[in-house]
């Protein structure tokens, strides 16, 4: 689950985008509900970087992520891994 939380009025919409949407701007569209946007996805074990899009334009390095890795352009990205149980 991604979860972003803020009180900034002037977001409209959130987004989450990464190695795993092949970084497409759009991304995944993120629920509102007060205060907090979300989102559930099922993917598989890995390690994945990812971003938040704020508005449709703004990519975003996530503040609550578990780790950072350079995103090849002076930033951050988020990083985090999924392993499966049944192993």
């Amino acid at each position: 689950m991604f979860v972003y939380k803020t009180s900034q009025p002037d977001i409209k919409s959130v987004a989450v985008t990464g190695d795993f949407t092949q970084w497409k701007k759009e991304g995944i569209p993120m629920a509102y509900e007060k205060g907090i946007w979300k989102v559930v996805l099922s993917l598989a074990d890995g390690i994945y970087a990812y971003k938040l899009v704020i508005n449709g334009s703004v990519m975003m390095t996530p503040p609550g992520a578990e780790a950072f890795a350079p995103d090849g352009f002076g930033g951050k990205n988020g990083v985090f891994e999924i392993v499966s149980s049944a192993q």
